[in-house]
């Protein structure tokens, strides 16, 4: 078949002793096709040779796509924890401030409780 595509190549066909046709050519032409042969031989395993690599670079590229997924759900998971983390910051902070007040108004209540009792004792001791 490859040979039949050399048209520019004058072809002598010769019948051989067993009835069978052969197509003969010079020695130049035909160190040509053969020279042509195994380029397209060398150019099939470079073929192969690229369509492996493509299919490990797919790979790759597979790869790479389920770590880039993986690690956006860890920085998701991350920003919720540090979100939980600043909520419970707040709710402590408001906490802390609300026990302060109340800390304050114990604080004041036990001084009228102080100042209450020590004027009522007062008051008593001096009217008896």
């Amino acid at each position: 078949m490859l040979l039949m595509t050399f048209s520019a190549f004058s072809q002598t066909t010769i019948l051989s002793d067993n009835k069978d046709t052969l197509i003969c050519f010079n020695a130049a032409e035909s160190k040509f096709m053969l020279k042509k042969v195994y380029e397209v031989d060398k150019y099939k395993a470079l073929d192969s040779l690229c369509e492996t690599q493509r299919g490990l670079l797919d790979s790759v590229i597979k790869h790479k796509d389920e770590i880039i997924s993986s690690k956006s759900k860890i920085i998701r998971n991350d920003i919720e924890m540090i979100d939980l983390k600043d909520e419970q910051i707040e709710d402590g902070a408001k906490r802390l401030t609300k026990c302060e007040n109340e800390k304050k108004a114990q604080k004041l209540y036990k001084w009228i409780a102080i100042i209450v009792g020590s004027t009522t004792t007062i008051t008593a001791l001096f009217i008896h």
